[in-house]
């Protein structure tokens, strides 16, 4: 008798952890059908929005348009663990042209992205956090005589570079650049590439350069 009564527990135990467990799938999948409607929502607002201002405003419709190719970016691309460099580099312009716009005439950006690239993989958001340095740190603080210049190129080593260089207001502190997010940024290469890639920092009284190298990877 008491084995059939510990069946009976078991069974009846069973049959709720079954229970919760469907529970919690259901709340999954609830969760992410919503995670899928409110970028459908947002996308479709921004949509609306430009349609209203397009004619009326170019400015405006452009800032939309950019806004909305960055945020599809940083939703979808950015849930992936590699993304093409063009792609990051494309997200970086449209930053680097609403920044513009935003500061007007008083900042200056000069974008050099070479032909011969190649192929190029990497966690995506890598290389935004120098930009948005560059900007916080320089453009931010400057009134007048703001610039910013990129590169994107490959070295005589085949090695893939991305380098950002700022004017600095000339009060700036050595470390002004290394915030939660450059040391965050070191702790992701540390990571992912380890002993394939190098950052380096330099500074003078009016300007800031960055440079990161990722190596090609070793065949044989």
């Amino acid at each position: 008798m008491s084995f059939i009564i510990k069946l009976g527990r078991w069974a009846a135990q069973s049959r709720l952890r079954s229970l919760a467990l469907e529970k919690d799938n259901l709340k999954l999948e609830l969760e992410f059908l919503r995670a899928q409607i409110n970028p459908h929502f947002l996308f479709n607002t921004l949509n609306s929005v430009y349609s209203l201002i397009e004619d009326k405003d170019k400015t405006a419709a452009f800032i939309v348009v950019s806004l909305s190719d960055m945020m599809r970016y940083a939703l979808y691309d950015a849930a992936t663990t590699e993304v093409d460099v063009a792609k990051e580099l494309a997200f970086i312009q449209n930053y680097i042209e609403i920044q513009q716009i935003r500061h007007r005439r008083r900042l200056a950006v000069e974008l050099d992205i070479a032909p011969d690239l190649g192929p190029q993989r990497i966690p995506p958001l890598l290389l935004i956090n120098f930009v948005e340095n560059a900007v916080k740190h320089g453009v931010d603080k400057l009134r007048h005589d703001a610039w910013v210049r990129i590169r994107a190129y490959r070295d005589e080593r085949g090695a893939f570079c991305f380098a950002v260089a700022n004017a600095r207001p000339a009060q700036a502190g050595a470390d002004i650049h290394e915030g939660i997010g450059t040391r965050n940024t070191r702790r992701r290469l540390d990571i992912l590439y380890p002993g394939a890639y190098a950052l380096q920092t330099s500074h003078t009284a009016t300007q800031f350069d960055i440079l990161l190298r990722l190596w090609p990877p070793q065949t044989g």
